[in-house]
């Protein structure tokens, strides 16, 4: 009697410290923040708290019974590779997936996964922690910890304050950007003709209007002549005019476009157009500032700056006979070369947000960002078409976008077929463009004499080893020891430079 009244207590006891036990993990389950499910060895829910509910975008009475791979299909194991987990002795390595819910929001979700087990240590569920990092990588991306994949998060977010559009129309904040800043700073304050080089789509009008805009002649007009748009026939009338009667059709006199831009500016793009016999008549108007309308008997001075475009090398039509020399160098008094967008993808993420903002407004929506796949998709592509080539990207997405967030269906075909592209694939114009005076040059290229060819028995790999390694070594010097600046030099993200820096042993005490 009196053994069985000890078991008696003793199992009241157990029975309270159990309670004591499930009161606990409630209150933890109920306020640890994170999502908490746990599954039978079938891999079906269990049990889920009110944080799990949220994440997974359905109530726990409908997470009952469910597969945990239904609910989240990145989780989703197969019978074999489920009893191998159960059947091992600790929680395995944590995995970090896009969950979505419906179809306007996405989540990143960070998951940790243990096994369950019985008192005698037989396998019979497992336990799922799953964290909303969102966040935490939209953090990262926009402090760029990120830059490796050049994923950036800045085009995933509402737009911020300081994404106003700069008096300029440049946007972006990348070295390149700043470097052009400076030199249309710098181009400003002279009235000395200006060319600017760059694919198309680039903004190479963008820039000119910046030029003029910083200038004395900011009160002056600004014309914009597309020298390809105008047929060969009405070119000469519409730069320099015409008397009346000069030509059939010549019903009124015409001023043309050079006395309109009289105390301003004229933007000349796409000079490369320009036919040879008008070539020769541009060529006397930067000389001595004056020219002669069709038909008329006196010459007609005027006080322009000229500004061209072109997205030729103006040396290679030289040497194709199809421009002149002599104009060639009296446009080349001072160069501005535009690179391509994907030589500056960091701009990517700022230049979206102007641009869903943009259309959004024009489209009558209210699309705010994009989705990590999307963004990804943007950052990976090449743009033969530059920003051009954005605009419509972006417009198409935000066109086919149905609530706030744009996703990768919402994006061109051609785009989702490309292959990713890479940052330094394809060369600036700079070296195909006359040399610039020394107070616009870029900073030169940190690149070092080519090693000599290899003889037969040497390593390729060791070659290319050892010239990278001289090319870091350069730029460190250059840059005066500083690593970012370094990087910068080299055209590269600060992570990678410091990799590199690892791999060829070459840290030391160099400042950050």
């Amino acid at each position: 009697m009196r053994r069985l009244h000890h078991t008696e207590r003793l199992l009241e006891e157990r029975e309270a410290e159990r309670d004591r036990l499930a009161s606990l993990q409630e209150a933890v389950a109920r306020n640890i923040g994170s999502a908490l499910i746990t599954t039978d060895a079938s891999g079906c829910v269990t049990s889920a708290n009110a944080t799990a509910e949220e994440v997974a975008g359905m109530p726990a009475a409908e997470l009952l019974g469910k597969d945990m791979g239904s609910v989240f299909s990145p989780l989703r194991h197969t019978v074999l590779g489920r009893l191998q987990f159960l059947q091992s002795s600790s929680t395995i390595q944590p995995t970090e997936f896009i969950h979505r819910l419906g179809d306007s929001q996405e989540l990143t979700l960070r998951c940790s996964t243990a096994p369950l087990r019985d008192t005698y240590g037989n396998p019979i569920g497992a336990l799922y922690i799953l964290q909303d990092v969102s966040a935490l990588r939209r953090l990262e991306e926009r402090l760029g910890t990120d830059a490796e994949t050049g994923v950036a998060d800045e085009s995933l977010a509402p737009a911020d304050d300081d994404d106003a559009a700069p008096a300029d129309g440049l946007i972006g904040s990348s070295p390149a950007i700043r470097q052009m800043r400076d030199l249309i700073e710098r181009a400003s304050r002279t009235d000395a003709t200006l060319l600017i080089g760059g694919e198309s789509g680039t903004g190479k009008e963008l820039v000119a209007r910046a030029v003029h805009a910083r200038s004395a002649r900011r009160d002056r007009p600004f014309v914009a002549v597309n020298c390809g748009a105008i047929p060969d026939t009405l070119i000469e009338s519409e730069l320099f005019g015409h008397v009346k009667g000069a030509f059939t059709g010549a019903v009124a006199a015409r001023a043309g476009l050079f006395r309109m831009a009289d105390g301003g500016t004229i933007f000349l793009d796409e000079i490369g157009d320009l036919p040879l016999a008008l070539q020769v008549k541009l060529l006397r108007v930067l000389q001595e500032r004056s020219f002669t309308p069709i038909g008329a008997d006196a010459n007609v001075t005027v006080d322009v700056r000229v500004v061209a475009a072109t997205n030729r090398h103006l040396d290679d039509e030289v040497a194709a006979g199809r421009f002149r020399t002599d104009l060639f160098y009296r446009l080349n008094v001072l160069t501005i070369e535009l690179p391509p967008l994907r030589l500056r993808r960091q701009d990517i993420p700022q230049l979206t947000r102007k641009l869903l903002r943009q259309f959004s407004d024009l489209h009558g929506k209210h699309v705010q960002r994009l989705s990590v796949a999307a963004a990804r998709r943007l950052q990976e592509y090449n743009y033969p078409g530059n920003v051009r080539e954005l605009e419509n990207i972006i417009e198409h997405a935000v066109a086919l976008s149905d609530g706030e967030t744009v996703h990768e269906p919402h994006l061109p075909e051609y785009v989702l077929k490309s292959a990713p592209g890479t940052a330094m694939e394809v060369q600036p114009l700079n070296g195909k463009l006359a040399p610039l005076p020394p107070a616009l040059t870029p900073a030169a290229p940190i690149l070092p004499s080519a090693p000599a060819p290899a003889t037969p028995g040497e390593n390729l790999d060791d070659n290319l080893a050892a010239y990278e390694k001289s090319i870091l070594q350069r730029a460190l010097t250059e840059a005066g020891g500083v690593k970012k600046r370094a990087a910068e030099l080299l055209g590269i993200n600060y992570r990678s430079f410091r990799h590199r820096l690892q791999k060829y042993r070459l840290n030391d005490s160099s400042p950050e």
